[in-house]
Order: C-alpha cells, then sequence, then structure tokens
C-alpha cells in the first residue's frame, strides 16, 4: 500500500496506485476537422488575451472523471520540427577520385 505522502495515493481507491493517462494534444484533444464535434470556443474578447484551440467535445468532463477516480493526467505536446533527412551521399560521404 501507497504511503500516504506519496502523491499517487487516492484513499478513495484503498490502497491502489494511482493510473497515469496520457493524451496528445494534435488531433486528441485538439482537432481542427470540421466533422468532429468541438467544445463552445471562447467569446471574441477573450481571445484577444489568449489563445483559442478547437477542444474535441467532452474533454473536459472526461478529464474531470479522470481525476476524481484519482488518475495522474499527463498532456503530450506536438513533437518539435525535426529537420528533412539529408540526401543520399551529401553529408559525411566523400567521393575518392581516381586518377
Amino acid at each position: 500500500m501507497p504511503d500516504r505522502s506519496d502523491r499517487r495515493y487516492n484513499p478513495a481507491m484503498e490502497g491502489e496506485v494511482a493510473m497515469r493517462i496520457s493524451f496528445d494534444l494534435d488531433d486528441t484533444l485538439v482537432c481542427y476537422r470540421e466533422d468532429v464535434p468541438q467544445e463552445p470556443r471562447l467569446g471574441w474578447f477573450l481571445r484577444l488575451f489568449m489563445h483559442d484551440e478547437p477542444l474535441r467535445q467532452g474533454t473536459p468532463e472526461l478529464i474531470h472523471q479522470l481525476r476524481q477516480r484519482g488518475w495522474e493526467i499527463w498532456v503530450t505536446p506536438p513533437p518539435t520540427a525535426v529537420p528533412p533527412p539529408c540526401a543520399a551521399g551529401s553529408v559525411g560521404t566523400e567521393s575518392a577520385s581516381t586518377g
């Protein structure tokens, strides 16, 4: 049984260790597709001060329910841009000239 000082301890779970669940931002929580139901957007005035992303409908309720069960919620940001791979033979290889 986890110690009560452990941040994963949840007395409602009677000795069980909390589960951790991770969500991706792109196309999971935040979705720009027109055919996916979305939570209501912020009003125009708040959008002047905050960036408003189209949140998939039901996300706030789901996260609230999972937290009530004692689960840890992690949100994974989108990957950073990766430079394109180099063309074959352009980096790190030198052609030997024979002559």
